[in-house]
């Protein structure tokens, strides 16, 4: 079997302050998940707001919502999730119901190795995921554990449980796309990482057999922090299980802000993660366990001092997400607009 790692290793384990967890190695790792607009979802108030109904699958929602239901201020319902002993995460184990069913296991190759990362679907046929698992700045002796260079191959495999279980089958990317501003900024400009962020694209029908997708909902900054949300992959240093933790957007100690960057692109957060994990979705859910992806997870600790990061959703990225799926000559880094914040 290929040697399988993570794609980024930035210093220690990328364990949620005040969670209590295992100690752990060095993660080094990418991440899937995802989701869309259920299918004959029922009108409801939602981040689309006013009770409009849910876009049909295969349509990405943009919703307009300047308050917050109830509904998304919910823990996550399943009584299937298995806890660990002296571990924040916990086993996801109805891996075919939503929102797991949309959340993508990514084995990228770079050059001769493997690299484990997560996605999510948003319609049977593009993934949503962080930009370093499609391609990365040339070695640098500070990061010697990510990947090198442009992925070469991914095999998308969602709501993989194990490496023998795989209930909506496996199927290679035939493109990818990242925003290009990922690949022009200098390697150690800390704002490169407020882009780390692209879209995997299979062939139809994909993995149209998939009970729902996850909503990307580019929240207003005035409705941050939700009170729940969640985080969902493959980490390695518990074998790339599916698995999932529960936490908070919040202030990295020291810090006054939640939010990262010029234009507050990218959001701090508690919820456990190792390597593996990157790019899965930062997600809450509503009353019918729908899920909304609110950010993509990119960082450990290496961006900000005891607290993870992901990139925020914004109106811009899911008119890229549009742009990118619908014109299939597009591939590698594309250029996003210039409206930075939602």
């Amino acid at each position: 079997m290929s040697w399988l790692t993570g794609l980024f290793g930035f210093g220690k384990k990328q364990q949620a302050p005040n969670i209590k967890g295992p100690e752990g190695k060095d993660p080094v790792g990418i991440s899937p998940i995802g989701k869309g607009p259920v299918r004959n979802s029922p009108a409801r108030k939602g981040p689309v707001g006013n009770g409009q109904t849910l876009p049909a699958p295969g349509q990405v929602a943009t919703p307009q919502a300047s308050s917050l239901d109830d509904a998304f201020n919910q823990p996550l319902v399943d009584p299937h999730l298995q806890s660990v002993t002296d571990n924040p995460f916990q086993v996801v184990t109805s891996v075919t119901d939503k929102p797991w069913c949309a959340v993508c296991y990514l084995e990228c190759t770079f050059g001769t190795k493997k690299y484990i990362g997560t996605g999510w679907l948003i319609d049977p046929t593009t993934i949503i995921t962080a930009a370093h698992n499609l391609w990365n700045p040339p070695f640098d002796p500070l990061e010697p554990k990510r990947a090198v260079g442009p992925v070469t191959r991914i095999v998308v495999a969602p709501a993989r449980s194990d490496s023998n279980t795989f209930p909506f089958h496996a199927s290679n990317a035939k493109r990818w796309v990242y925003d290009q501003r990922w690949r022009t900024l200098p390697a150690h400009d800390r704002e490169r990482r407020c882009y780390d962020y692209g879209a995997i694209f299979v062939d139809s029908p994909g993995f149209d057999t998939v009970p729902a997708f996850f909503t990307p909902w580019p929240m207003d900054l005035a409705d941050w922090p939700p009170k729940v949300l969640n985080c969902a992959g493959f980490p390695l240093t518990e074998n790339a299980k599916f698995m999932t933790s529960v936490g908070k957007a919040c202030v990295p100690p020291g810090g006054n802000s939640m939010f990262i960057g010029t234009h507050q692109q990218m959001v701090a957060h508690n919820m456990s993660t190792e390597g593996g994990e990157s790019g899965g979705p930062i997600f809450m859910v509503d009353d019918n366990n729908d899920p909304y992806a609110l950010a993509v997870h990119t960082q450990g600790f290496g961006l900000v001092s005891g607290a993870n990061a992901g990139v925020r959703i914004t109106q811009d990225m899911i008119d890229a997400f549009n742009i990118w799926r619908h014109d299939e000559t597009l591939k590698g880094p594309q250029p996003v607009g210039p409206q930075l914040v939602a």
